[in-house]
């Protein structure tokens, strides 16, 4: 089964809610309370907070139930609980077995304090989603907000090591706009798009291997263009396709791991011709591209020997550490505020770094979560910190 991150977070919120609700109760203790509720046994919930949801519904239902009475989540939450699990036609049974059929359809507002823990739990691994969640990268949004404003859209590269954040940055650019003002950050650099559907979104995951076959990463893009695909579509289709797109509606364009891309056999020098096309012929100056790299455009066309008709239409925008005042904002949406000298500490073990970052400042939480006051979360910290020693040992 693979793992769910979404799910993940949600259940580890709504875990550590509980707890708190329950007087601040250590973690431990309450995995084993809740199991012993649900008749399950620990190691199972363990389990599930790794991101496996519970293979019978009963007891994901059971699980919404008792975290909506523990005030670990609200209903709306344990909607969204059994519908990244799964299972949306769940969402009868959860108001039903919690015997609020006459609920409005919109919960109360929460107390800030959840809001902030909901909203500000730190992300040490996957890709950020939530735009909510997203953090620093001022001077790198607004300059391709700025780009995407101008008469003719201009087209980015960006470049970053392994874990700088890239696939977050992609993630962002293409769902900031589906929030309004009052969801985001005063500090937080917004989307210019005035309206969700101002722009239209495609994007290209070079690490899926489906889009290494030229038929099928045609066909992706032709749907994201709303246009209709033929099973196999050549080149000489989608281009004939480009020509007579209405680009009243600009399009911006992402991709991510453009090495895998520019490095694969199936994906032939005429489909990169075909990019370019787009670009220079057809868009009426209305296509952002916005690709991800682990190297410079250059460096990254030449590893891969294959001699790109992109080159010169690419500006390199550099991933590098986040400012002081951009680290400071991320650790400082902690729920529980960290102490000066933890704050200092994670500033200079970082260097900077927003996954460095996230991982300590996860471990200071969870630490201060489980009311342990000795510094045991600097070692498990300095542990997770090894998956960064690329960054961490730059120069």
């Amino acid at each position: 089964m693979q793992r769910n991150s979404e799910f993940q977070r949600l259940l580890n919120i709504g875990i550590r809610q509980a707890a708190l609700a329950a007087g601040n109760k250590p973690i431990g203790a309450f995995t084993d309370e809740l199991a012993y509720a649900l008749g399950v046994t620990s190691h199972a919930i363990n389990y599930w907070k790794k991101g496996y949801p519970p293979a019978g519904g009963d007891d994901l239902l059971s699980l919404t139930k008792e975290l909506l009475s523990r005030k670990g989540l609200n209903l709306h939450g344990c909607i969204r609980l059994v519908t990244c699990a799964g299972h949306p036609e769940f969402e009868a049974k959860v108001r039903q077995n919690v015997h609020l059929e006459s609920e409005p359809q919109s919960d109360p507002p929460l107390h800030p304090q959840r809001v902030k823990e909901m909203e500000s739990t730190f992300v040490s691994g996957p890709a950020i989603f939530d735009p909510r969640q997203f953090f620093g990268r001022t001077y790198e949004l607004k300059r391709i907000f700025r780009d995407w404003t101008a008469n003719t859209m201009m087209h980015t590269w960006v470049v970053g090591k392994n874990r700088t954040g890239k696939t977050s940055l992609l993630h962002y650019l293409r769902r900031a706009h589906l929030l309004s003002p009052a969801d985001l950050r005063p500090t937080q650099v917004r989307s210019p798009l005035k309206q969700p559907d101002q722009f239209r979104f495609v994007h290209i995951d070079f690490h899926d291997g489906r889009m290494h076959s030229l038929p099928r990463v045609l066909r992706h893009l032709l749907d994201g263009f709303g246009l209709t695909a033929t099973t196999e579509p050549t080149i000489e289709e989608f281009l004939d396709s480009m020509q007579s797109y209405d680009w009243c509606r600009p399009v911006v364009l992402t991709a991510d791991e453009l090495d895998l891309g520019l490095g694969s056999k199936d994906l032939p020098l005429a489909f990169w011709d075909a990019l370019r096309s787009l670009a220079a012929t057809y868009c009426n100056g209305k296509l952002s591209m916005v690709f991800a790299s682990h190297e410079p455009f250059d460096l990254a066309v030449r590893h891969a020997t294959k001699a790109s008709p992109l080159n010169n239409i690419f500006d390199n925008l550099f991933l590098k550490p986040f400012t002081e005042a951009e680290s400071r904002e991320l650790i400082a949406s902690s729920p529980i505020p960290f102490d000066e000298v933890d704050v200092s500490y994670i500033l200079d073990r970082s260097k900077g770094w927003p996954c460095a970052v996230q991982a300590l400042c996860k471990e200071r939480l969870n630490a201060l979560q489980d009311n342990d006051q000795t510094d045991a979360w600097r070692a498990r910290g300095e542990d997770a910190l090894a998956a960064f020693r690329h960054l961490l040992e730059e120069p």
